[in-house]
């Protein structure tokens, strides 16, 4: 039989940097494990002639399963090669797969076999070198898949002098670890730029996706894969379809933060719905089915690309920001797939090229894209900057003014002051003038009118002298009552709590009204319980004085007063009324609601003209509630009236 598939690779002897692509025809015998002494001597075998690298879903189909893809042949070619070292590389197959040049086995990837029971799959990128001593060569590659949708080569093999393979090599490795390097590097940059601008969230996401692009890279790392973690090749293919939607997904997200569109958050949250699924399905489907996803993943992912890519453009046609660099990216990334897809990784050199070149594309974009970020918020912080800087010269100019203001103020309040220390020492002595100058001619005068009042038997000198024990009475009552007013005005009135018996301080100020009532013919009775209260002792006797005094002043002549102390309620928190009741003019409703409001001074006249200040009233009222007690009044025009005090029997601070 005539040898098939030859091809001529003579050209290496003019350039040894030539390398030729066995992708023309291969002769592949079905269902048969044969090496090529068999195929060139026996005619039993009958080739069908394929193109390496071949998907077998297009080619032939498991005879008893159904499933594309499955079972196992022989893949055959003859070269011409010339004398001289050569190398040859091969792709990942999809299967298990031996590797013969002319009779020897110089490469074994898992276990072929003609039942699924003892096949073993493995897939890595092979290299070979040798030094041809043959005119011709003969390459036997046998095959085994009963796992894979796409069983066969994912890339083209390559013969070439051993000097330019172990250069494409060379290259290949630099390439990968090229990007791996750009995008762990770029992403520790953005992290460490979020950490110091951790409101800055685009940031962290693209630091994000840049290592679940990493991952995905590493993933296609045969060393590292199978030789570091020593996977076995199910596993791998799991990895490597759970990275390829973790990367759509964290890219397609950071898109969609980088530009929203609020109008397609629907459609953007079921996309990336679907790519989490998917995801998440690489770890539970069969690898057959899960193999079969992984080959039309990329359909899906074009599909997306195309979606993403008309809402850039329609970004453009609404006049929105859009970094033509990410514009450059997408085109890169489009035509990167769609090679891809069409050719299925045979143009290795373009494929490596694009890889690379798109990711540094896209890594360029998006670092300007955040760099064009940052400028403007340097820029905005600039003009905050300025801003601050002249609200801060408007400050500094507004306070100076307001300083020389406050100057003159502060000299006006000093002059204030030394007028008012000024006014306060005179009211000191006007006050010490009051209480010891007035107070004495005072009490003598009233005293002596009241002896003499007592001596007189004549009716018309006794009305007068009742004249000037009125009129002195009411000039000492008003006396005290200035005082001590003035006192608590200024703050020097001390409170000092003790406890009191009620009935000796209402006997004390009933003889202090002695002379006054019975110039007015008035009675005054006292009942008393013997109650003790707790307050201060002087300001108690002030307030019943106060009382005992409004009481005479409008009590008609020869009436009553009733001065009473009484026991409302028990210990601990004991209280007793103090009430003085009188059978005077009594109080219209009016006057009533004013008196109790403590709104106003109201003054009138009393039964015998006397006059008054109005000052007793609001004394009481203030003095009572320093004590912690209470003020009532009770009155009916023309019959009397009732003014109680209740104090606590208790202690208090």
């Amino acid at each position: 039989m005539a040898i098939s598939g030859v091809a001529d690779v003579r050209l290496l002897k003019e350039n040894s940097e030539k390398i030729v692509k066995l992708d023309g025809e291969w002769a592949y015998y079905d269902t048969v494990f044969i090496d090529y002494k068999a195929i060139t001597q026996n005619s039993k075998y009958h080739a069908v002639y394929c193109k390496l690298p071949g998907i077998w879903d297009h080619h032939f189909a498991g005879k008893n399963t159904g499933k594309k893809g499955i079972g196992y042949g022989t893949y055959h070619i003859c070269l011409i090669a010339p004398k001289i070292p050569l190398g040859l590389r091969f792709e990942r197959f999809n299967t298990a797969s031996r590797i013969f040049l002319n009779e020897e086995l110089i490469l074994e990837n898992g276990v072929v076999s003609n039942t699924e029971k003892n096949y073993q799959p493995f897939a890595r990128q092979k290299y070979y070198y040798f030094n041809n001593e043959s005119d011709t060569l003969h390459l036997v590659i046998q095959v085994t898949n009963f796992k894979h949708f796409a069983g066969g080569a994912t890339g083209p093999v390559i013969i070439g002098s051993e000097q330019k393979i172990r250069s494409l090599e060379f290259q290949t490795s630099f390439f990968n670890l090229f990007s791996l390097n750009l995008l762990c590097a770029t992403a520790l940059l953005f992290f460490l730029l979020y950490f110091f601008r951790v409101h800055d969230k685009p940031q962290l996401y693209f630091a994000i996706m840049l290592v679940v692009v990493s991952l995905r890279m590493i993933s296609h790392q045969d060393a590292f894969i199978f030789d570091w973690l020593n996977l076995s090749y199910p596993v791998s293919l799991r990895l490597d379809y759970f990275t390829l939607n973790l990367m759509a997904l964290s890219m397609f997200a950071y898109y969609f933060t980088l530009y929203p569109e609020p109008r397609l958050r629907k459609i953007n949250v079921g996309i990336a719905s679907v790519f989490t699924l998917l995801a998440l399905l690489s770890f539970v489907l069969p690898l057959y089915e899960l193999s079969m996803m992984v080959y039309y993943a990329r359909y899906l992912l074009i599909s997306i690309l195309l979606y993403a890519f008309t809402i850039v453009i329609a970004r453009l046609i609404r006049k929105k920001p859009v970094a033509p660099l990410i514009m450059a990216a997408f085109v890169f990334f489009l035509i990167f797939s769609a090679f891809e897809l069409i050719y299925k990784g045979s143009h290795f050199e373009l494929y490596v090229i694009f890889t690379t070149t798109t990711v540094v594309l896209f890594v360029i974009s998006q670092v300007m894209v955040l760099a064009k970020r940052h400028n403007d918020l340097i820029i905005s912080q600039k003009m905050l900057a300025d801003e601050l800087a002249h609200n801060n010269l408007n400050l500094e100019r507004s306070i100076q003014q307001r300083t020389i203001m406050l100057e003159r103020k502060n000299k006006s309040l000093l002059q204030s002051k030394t007028e008012l220390e000024h006014l306060l020492k005179t009211k000191d002595k006007l006050f010490s003038i009051i209480g010891h100058d007035l107070r004495s001619p005072l009490s003598i005068i009233n005293l002596y009118s009241e002896i003499l009042w007592e001596e007189c038997d004549d009716n018309e000198r006794r009305k007068k002298l009742n004249y000037i024990i009125n009129a002195s009475g009411s000039a000492m009552h008003l006396l005290s009552n200035l005082l001590a007013w003035g006192k608590k005005e200024t703050g020097n009135l001390k409170i000092n709590p003790s406890f009191t018996g009620v009935d000796q301080v209402i006997e004390e100020s009933v003889q202090s009204f002695h002379g006054i009532a019975e110039a007015k013919n008035i009675v005054i009775k006292t009942k008393s319980d013997n109650s003790v209260v707790y307050a201060d002792r002087f300001i108690v006797q002030l307030i019943i004085s106060n009382l005992l005094n409004n009481a005479i002043k409008f009590s008609h002549p020869g009436s009553e007063i009733v001065v009473s102390a009484q026991l409302i309620a028990p210990a601990p928190n004991g209280k007793v009324r103090i009430s003085v009741i009188d059978q005077g003019v009594g109080i219209d409703a009016n006057t009533l609601q004013k008196l109790r409001s403590g709104s106003e001074i109201i003054t009138s006249r009393g039964t015998n003209d006397e006059k008054g200040s109005g000052l007793g009233l609001i004394i009481v009222k203030e003095f009572i509630e320093m004590n912690h007690g209470e003020f009532f009044i009770e009155s009916e025009k023309d019959r009397g009236s009732i003014f109680s005090i209740v104090l606590q029997t208790k202690m208090w601070s």
